[in-house]
């Protein structure tokens, strides 16, 4: 596969030093558009990094970034070229985060995105910290503008561990050959869950919603530990709009990361899950637990009307209800083939639905183990 990496600002689009903040201000520099086309119809896949501190700042939301993002898809369309995707960060500079060039977080979602090594990529970047950025996967080739960057990059080093105040956003990774954090956090689990599985049959006599909370710690701890040992932290935006009522959660479904968090970030939530899940050791026993509604995928309209009359249930009791349309882990970018089981039930039970994206799966995969990468 050939792919080639561009910066946005300075390089597709005029820059500002008062930032893009709408669509009307991107502006592309003549010529660039139809650069982006020859490399299309050369073969070449084309993919923007790009970072986005505006948004960090408060000086313009996500519904504007996806706004100036559609108006740059629409107009290198129409000059006969493709953007594939377009990674972009959020953080400042004082978040210090590893996805924020010149840190390489987002060139290693892209690899992982387009499973493609990037050491001969090619890049394109209008500052020094776009060549730091390709320097640290090791890249071949790589061009600049004159007016801010130099020739030749300094060496990238691993990035030190380092923490951001709870107000700033964060995207963090660890150095992927970081693999002792990764080892102490398998090894964590291996010594937490058989114990934390004994404490959780042991609430077996107590009521649903006390149940859920005993056990659903074992979340939170998990969480916890991603967040101490590997440096892994979330950032929420629109919690203030959730409803005040138990509703119904339609989410992305890209990895286990989303299973443990949404524990922490939502209020108690049973999920909508095949049955063979519970059957696991340790780890299905405790599910089971939780209440979850369970179904046997394969007997159709029964399955359905199980899941309505026990939804019904879960409801009164004062739980929301999670559940993934797609049905399986699909990887960031991409979409499976939304079901219309949970759009059902929310209708059927009459509750509100919340619908959730996320990233999780550009760190932590289908695949992905406690050794592996996580986001």
């Amino acid at each position: 596969m050939k792919l080639v990496v561009l910066d946005r600002d300075g390089v597709i689009n005029y820059d500002s030093d008062k930032f893009i903040k709408n669509a009307d201000e991107w502006r592309p520099i003549p010529g660039s558009l139809d650069a982006i086309a020859r490399l299309t119809q050369d073969g070449w896949r084309v993919v923007v990094a790009t970072n986005q501190s505006g948004v960090g700042r408060g000086l313009f939301d996500m519904a504007s970034l996806n706004a100036i993002h559609a108006k740059m898809h629409r107009a290198v369309n129409q000059a006969g070229g493709r953007i594939e995707a377009v990674f972009y960060c959020p953080d400042t500079d004082e978040s210090q985060s590893l996805c924020r060039k010149p840190a390489p977080g987002m060139f290693h979602a892209i690899a992982e995105r387009f499973n493609v090594s990037l050491e001969r990529a090619p890049c394109v970047g209008d500052s020094l910290r776009d060549l730091q950025a390709a320097a640290a996967v090791r890249r071949s080739r790589s061009w600049y503008s004159p007016e801010k960057g130099r020739r030749r990059a300094p060496p990238a080093t691993c990035p030190k561990r380092r923490r951001s105040t709870p107000t700033s956003p964060r995207s963090r990774r660890r150095c992927v050959n970081d693999r002792p954090a990764f080892a102490r956090f398998a090894l964590a689990q291996i010594l937490i869950t058989p114990p934390y599985s004994i404490v959780a049959l042991a609430t077996a006599p107590l009521p649903r919603m006390a149940r859920y909370r005993v056990i659903s710690g074992w979340s939170h701890v998990m969480i916890w530990l991603a967040r101490v040992l590997l440096d892994i932290d979330y950032r929420v935006i629109g919690k203030e709009n959730l409803p005040s009522r138990p509703s119904v959660i339609l989410s992305k479904h890209q990895s286990a990361w989303e299973t443990l968090a949404f524990q922490v970030i939502f209020p108690p939530q049973v999920l909508v899950l095949k049955r063979e899940l519970l059957w696991i050791p340790f780890f299905g026993w405790g599910l089971a637990l939780t209440s979850p509604i369970a179904i046997d995928r394969g007997s159709g309209a029964r399955a359905l009307k199980q899941m309505a009359g026990l939804g019904r249930e879960r409801l009164a009791q004062g739980f929301w209800i999670a559940i993934f349309p797609e049905g399986t882990r699909v990887k960031p970018g991409e979409r499976g083939k939304y079901h219309e089981g949970g759009p059902w039930l929310a209708v059927q039970c009459g509750a509100l639905v919340v619908p959730v994206a996320h990233n999780a799966g550009l760190l932590w995969g289908r695949n992905a183990s406690s050794s592996d990468r996580a986001r």
